[in-house]
């Protein structure tokens, strides 16, 4: 099935939007990380704000990586310019996914201890 100019507009447009917003709740969620460690939380709920900005980080890296091979695609085929700025969005926004992911990630095996 070939989808048409607009329909795929509407699909990056969408996939971009999407990244966006998971890219958004990344930094708000590390936000809230940071608060939560000067206003003193509980330990079982900043393990519970470090899981769930592991997942939104992994969630990030997979739709961004996608959305980058989709722009690319389209900048290589209809040359316009307005998918390679995006394609370079969506692949900040990978490395942002990538980061949050060691970070949380790192912290979690940290706070359950080596032993």
């Amino acid at each position: 099935m070939k989808l048409k100019k607009s329909q795929k507009q509407q699909t990056v447009r969408f996939l971009h939007r999407s990244v966006l917003f998971l890219s958004f709740l990344l930094i708000v969620l590390f936000i809230f990380f940071v608060f939560g460690n000067f206003q003193y939380f509980i330990d079982s709920t900043q393990e519970k704000l470090l899981q769930f900005l592991s997942i939104t980080a992994i969630s990030l890296m997979i739709l961004a990586f996608i959305t980058f091979c989709i722009e690319i695609g389209l900048f290589i085929k209809m040359k316009a310019r307005l998918y390679f700025f995006l394609s370079f969005i969506s692949f900040l926004t990978f490395l942002l996914g990538v980061a949050g992911s060691f970070f949380s990630g790192s912290i979690l095996i940290l706070s359950r201890g080596i032993l």
